[in-house]
Order: structure tokens, then C-alpha cells, then sequence
């Protein structure tokens, strides 16, 4: 069975954990990402040579190089351009799966992490589905939910959705090898949010609120890149919020 991923992020733990079990593996990776440079794609370069291949994000370029490999099965992990029409069309009689790092068909979209805290969710997950010309859209093939609690952070469950990964991946590529795949059609009605790509002004917070009401709030927001904050007499003012270090955690990452 030939695989090919597109990866937008560093993924090199999931491919060294069931790699062995694969006939052929390659790997593409975008050119000029900043968000995955060139330095954090060594690691799947030296791992699989020739096979890790870089491709500039023009849907051409990428259509001839994975005809070019001509594999059975794509998956998409962290891959940050949506696959055009045109590309999804050359490639239907292939099977090609998105890794969609939250629970579907509840959390769609790009940057679902502070949408599940705002929300006070109980649980996030991993969802492997068919990929299709609409966002998030497609059949589900294999998902797993982890419990968070009211002191996850996005750096936490980020964290817990990455431990996880190799695993599910395997779990996938087994279920693929053994023919158990079957696609469950996603229930629309089930979708709480679309998540937008995050943005620094997200983190705005309203002070004419109660803390109880902003709590969800501040903590969905990226405590060192974005922290939440508001104005005060025209000036910025920016809110932090932890716990004592001595405090029992279910992750390390949460407040």
C-alpha cells in the first residue's frame, strides 16, 4: 500500500512509529512555510530521504507531484491551504483523508482549540475523515475523545491532541490494511462552531463582564503569544491567571 502525507507541521514522531509497517511511505511538504520552516522539516527529511519531497503551494505543482508517486491513500496532517476543486477532482479515485485535530461534526474550521474552551467543553478529540471539497465536511472514519477539564489551556489540549496522534495514526493505517474502514456520514445539525483563524484581537475581552463569564474567556487565549486583555483609559492592559504550582494537574500545560 503506497501513502503519501501532506504535512504542514512536524509530524516525524507519528511516521517513525508504524513507518516499518508500510510498503511505501513518502511524504510533501510545502516550500517558503513559515509556520513550518525549513529547519523543523529536517527531521523528516533525514528520516526518509527522497521520499520527504517539497512542493510550493500552487495546486498544479502539487497535482503532478502526487500523480507522480501515484498512491492508494493521502492523508492530510496540518496541511494549512484548502485542496482546490480541481485538485480533489484528479485525485477522486484515490483515497484521501484529512487528520482534523478536534472532534467532528461539532468543531469544524481552523483554530477550534479556544472555541472548545469558550464553550466549556468536557472533551476534545482527533477525527480522521474522507476529504471533500467542503470544509471538514466528509465521511468519519476513526475518531478518538480525550477528557480536558475547566483548567485546560489551548497549549494543553494542543499538547494531548499531539501525544495522541501517533497512535491514532496507526490505529488508522490498520484499519485501512484490514479493509474495516467504514465511512459514518457527519450529522450537519451537530456543528457548534466553524472556527475562523485566530487572530491577536480575539483575545479582547469584555471588562464590563463578571470574571465567572470571562473565565472560559481568558483561558482559551494563548497566554504567551496573545493573552487576553482590555482598554483602560486608552491604555492595553493584559491578564494572566494561574494556579499554585504545588496544585495537582491532569496536564502539565493547563493553568
Amino acid at each position: 500500500m503506497k501513502i503519501v502525507y501532506m504535512c504542514g507541521v512536524d509530524f516525524s514522531d507519528v511516521l517513525k512509529r508504524h513507518s516499518s509497517t508500510i510498503d511505501d511511505v513518502s511524504v510533501v511538504m510545502p516550500e517558503n512555510e513559515p509556520l513550518f520552516p525549513t529547519e523543523a522539516q529536517k527531521a523528516i527529511e533525514d528520516f526518509l530521504g527522497e521520499r520527504a519531497i517539497k512542493v510550493p503551494y500552487e495546486q498544479a505543482e502539487i497535482a503532478r507531484v502526487l500523480l507522480d508517486i501515484d498512491p492508494d491513500v493521502i492523508i492530510s496532517i496540518g496541511w494549512r491551504r484548502i485542496l482546490g476543486e480541481s485538485l480533489l477532482n484528479l485525485l477522486e479515485s484515490r483515497l484521501v483523508i484529512n487528520i482534523h485535530p478536534a472532534i467532528l461534526p461539532q468543531y469544524k474550521g481552523y483554530h477550534t482549540e479556544p472555541y472548545v474552551i469558550i464553550n466549556g467543553e468536557r472533551e476534545h478529540g482527533i477525527t480522521a475523515h474522507r476529504l471533500t471539497k467542503r470544509l471538514d465536511d466528509g465521511d468519519i472514519f476513526h475518531q478518538v475523545k480525550f477528557p480536558i477539564s475547566n483548567f485546560s489551556t489551548t497549549a494543553s489540549i494542543k499538547k494531548q491532541t499531539n501525544d495522541l496522534m501517533p497512535e491514532f495514526v496507526l490505529e488508522l493505517i490498520s484499519l485501512i490494511r484490514i479493509g474495516k474502514m467504514r465511512g459514518v456520514p457527519q450529522d450537519h445539525a451537530l456543528t457548534k462552531v466553524v472556527a475562523p483563524k485566530r487572530c491577536p484581537e480575539d483575545s479582547r475581552i469584555d471588562p464590563e463582564k463578571s470574571l465567572s463569564e470571562l473565565y472560559n474567556s481568558i483561558r482559551a487565549c494563548d497566554s504567551k503569544k496573545y493573552p487576553a486583555y482590555f482598554y483602560l483609559d486608552g491604555q492595553k492592559v493584559f491578564i494572566s491567571m494561574w494556579r499554585a504550582e504545588d496544585t495537582p494537574r491532569e496536564h502539565e500545560l493547563e493553568l
